[in-house]
Protein backbone atom coordinates (compact mmCIF):
# COMPACT_ATOMS: atom_id res chain seq x y z
CA UNK A 1 0.00 0.00 0.00
CA UNK A 2 1.95 2.99 -1.35
CA UNK A 3 2.11 6.13 0.99
CA UNK A 4 -0.31 9.15 0.20
CA UNK A 5 2.62 11.71 0.80
CA UNK A 6 6.29 11.02 1.51
CA UNK A 7 7.93 10.77 4.87
CA UNK A 8 10.14 13.59 6.33
CA UNK A 9 14.09 12.19 6.06
CA UNK A 10 15.54 12.58 8.96
CA UNK A 11 19.07 13.77 7.96
CA UNK A 12 18.46 14.83 4.77
CA UNK A 13 21.80 15.12 4.21
CA UNK A 14 23.03 11.38 4.36
CA UNK A 15 20.87 10.21 1.62
CA UNK A 16 22.92 7.93 -0.52
CA UNK A 17 22.77 8.18 -4.73
CA UNK A 18 23.45 5.28 -7.21
CA UNK A 19 26.16 6.52 -9.21
CA UNK A 20 24.91 6.32 -13.14
CA UNK A 21 27.22 3.61 -13.92
CA UNK A 22 26.66 1.20 -11.36
CA UNK A 23 28.04 -2.58 -11.61
CA UNK A 24 28.28 -5.49 -8.85
CA UNK A 25 29.41 -8.93 -9.69
CA UNK A 26 30.30 -11.15 -6.93
CA UNK A 27 33.91 -11.20 -6.22
CA UNK A 28 34.01 -15.13 -5.58
CA UNK A 29 32.24 -15.29 -9.04
CA UNK A 30 35.39 -13.61 -10.41
CA UNK A 31 38.18 -14.80 -8.82
CA UNK A 32 37.05 -19.00 -8.72
CA UNK A 33 36.14 -17.97 -12.65
CA UNK A 34 32.39 -19.66 -12.29
CA UNK A 35 31.43 -17.16 -14.99
CA UNK A 36 33.14 -18.97 -17.51
CA UNK A 37 31.33 -22.38 -17.35
CA UNK A 38 28.19 -20.34 -17.63
CA UNK A 39 26.03 -20.81 -20.73
CA UNK A 40 24.16 -17.85 -22.56
CA UNK A 41 21.20 -17.76 -19.90
CA UNK A 42 22.52 -19.00 -17.18
CA UNK A 43 24.62 -15.71 -17.66
CA UNK A 44 21.53 -13.48 -18.35
CA UNK A 45 19.61 -15.48 -15.21
CA UNK A 46 22.63 -14.17 -13.07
Amino acid sequence: MPLKKPLPLVVPNLVRKMPNSFAWIDPQLRIRQFLVDFDTEEFAFY
